[in-house]
């Protein structure tokens, strides 16, 4: 979650002073007998501009402290409390725009704190107790919601919200700090697209994946973290539904208005999937391009070679089951396959 971030030392310029000096002059920067600062007191860094200027009560902060950037413009606006224990803090980026607006405790963060950027939109709040995130923290882009979190005793603890950069949104809850419980992703229209559950962090028991139709498309089973099995959904043409796991396809590709897929046991289907989205469905990472114009793509053990064919001088794929016809490369798809194979010479 993006938020403005404070460029100076926060924390040490509200509660304490460093590399700053006092120029007593008038009635400023006194003290009384005790040694106590009392009154107005005005700070100069090194650089003899003026850091800081407010007034003292018995030693503490008391009231009102500007701060300052080099150039004179005002940095920051405090308002001490409790013998300078608690402030109300008001930040400024140097057009005068307020970017931060938060309150001390015991010289902690506390309760709310906006964020804003330099046109003045809010681009986030956070929650504290006494210096620890507590409550829900969010973040904003043009005004709308993009990503908020429950915090509890400065861990993730509750409900998790967040926009998908594809459209639509997930929901997840988190439990002392990882990911634990129910997990969903939704399209724009409110879709269910993304089923499942984390333990301790990790992803568990069955995951179901679904098209913005609502169909299911996948359906995974996992066990701390690991994998153990895929399998993805095929449209007959009966509009019946055949579930088989994502490693047993040897291949597939479209032909005209339907998509034809070849398994490694030699099975042959023709099915209502299209290949451009099926690919995103079995995973890309464990199959290759064989020709873009066709949409064909080969897991990696059913392709066993390219060879140049000399009567149309183009690169003809060998695979395993056979096709039941010669399946040649496109210019493209051709370049990675012999990079694959250690022919791009």
């Amino acid at each position: 979650m993006k938020k403005t971030t404070i460029t100076f030392g926060l924390f040490i310029f509200l509660f304490s002073i460093s590399q700053t000096f006092a120029q007593s002059s008038g009635g400023t920067n006194l003290t009384d007998k005790q040694g106590k600062k009392q009154g107005k007191w005005i700070m100069y860094n090194n650089h003899n501009t003026k850091f800081s200027e407010g007034t003292y009560k018995d030693g503490y902060r008391d009231g009102d402290f500007t701060y300052y950037f080099p150039n004179g413009n005002t940095k920051a606006i405090v308002h001490y409390l409790n013998k300078g224990k608690d402030a109300t803090y008001k930040s400024f980026d140097e057009n005068g725009t307020v970017i931060v607006e938060g309150f001390y405790k015991n010289e902690k963060r506390d309760s709310l704190w906006n964020f804003y950027n330099p046109s003045g939109e809010k681009i986030a709040v956070e929650h504290y107790k006494l210096g620890k995130k507590d409550g829900i923290n969010a973040g904003y882009k043009n005004g709308k919601l993009q990503e908020s979190i429950e915090w509890k005793n400065d861990e993730k603890d509750g409900k998790w919200y967040r926009e998908r950069i594809m459209g639509g949104y997930l929901v997840g809850y988190y439990k002392n700090g990882k990911l634990d419980g129910k997990y969903e992703e939704f399209s724009e229209s409110g879709t269910a697209l993304v089923k499942g559950q984390y333990l301790d962090n990790n992803q568990t028991g069955e995951w179901q994946y679904f098209d913005e139709k609502g169909q299911l498309e996948k359906v995974e089973h996992w066990k701390d973290g690991q994998l153990l099995k895929n399998q993805v959904i095929l449209r007959t043409l009966q509009q019946t539904n055949i579930i088989l796991p994502a490693d047993s396809i040897a291949y597939f590709y479209n032909k005209g208005r339907i998509m034809c897929v070849k398994t490694l046991s030699g099975e042959t289907l023709q099915v209502q999937n299209k290949a451009e989205h099926f690919i995103e469905v079995v995973g890309e990472t464990s199959f290759l391009v064989v020709n873009y114009e066709m949409k064909f793509y080969a897991n990696y053990n059913a392709v066993k070679s390219i060879q140049l064919n000399p009567e149309n001088d183009k690169w003809q794929v060998i695979l395993s089951p056979a096709s039941d016809f010669e399946v040649f490369a496109d210019k493209e798809a051709a370049k990675g396959l012999r990079i694959y194979f250690g022919q791009d010479e």
